[in-house]
């Protein structure tokens, strides 16, 4: 890989920025200042701006607990979304959340640039499980119980599998198979 291309990858900056780096001596490649940003780099060379070494990722993966209100999407006209709230640590990223929480649910999010990587375990196919853990602000009803059931029956022709716990509902969905427990 070109010496510019690493720098504005791992520096988060854009190439003519890289280039302005390196025409000032401030980048090194093994020790040594570098000013040429076509200088080809090898997978064993260690890269610093500064002084502060660089470490090349060719994906993201960032682990998030979404807050209520925030929209999980990539770009959202009206609403605060998932990648708003990482993305200035990451501005030449293209990340999106691989998976999605309702605007009012909170938990955990997975937000990532490696589509390849978000589409093995989200593809029906691969049969990733997942598991929703929901708290009820009412005791759980068997009405309740059998409106949820009819519904998931509806959506992947299998009832859903319910465990009480207090007012806590746990759902583990294989959504490869359609099956829950």
């Amino acid at each position: 890989m070109r010496l510019d291309k690493y720098l504005a990858e791992t520096a988060q900056c854009t190439r003519s920025e890289a280039k302005a780096l390196l025409s000032k001596g401030r980048v090194q490649v093994n020790g040594a200042v570098c000013k040429k940003g076509d200088t080809q780099l090898k997978e064993t060379d260690t890269v610093a701006v500064d002084g502060k070494a660089l470490n090349y990722r060719q994906f993201v993966y960032l682990m998030l607990n979404k807050p209520e209100g925030v929209v999980s999407a990539s770009t959202d006209k009206r609403d605060t979304t998932v990648v708003d709230l990482v993305g200035d640590a990451y501005p030449r990223r293209e990340l999106f959340p691989a998976g999605r929480l309702d605007k009012t649910s909170t938990g955990f999010v997975l937000l990532t640039d490696d589509g390849g990587f978000a589409h093995d375990i989200l593809a029906p196919k691969r049969h990733v499980s997942k598991t929703y853990t929901v708290t009820l602000d009412t005791p759980l009803t068997e009405e309740m119980r059998t409106g949820f059931t009819e519904v998931r029956g509806k959506l992947d022709g299998t009832a859903a599998g319910l465990e009480q716990i207090t007012s806590m509902l746990t759902q583990l969905i294989d959504e490869g198979h359609g099956n829950t427990t």
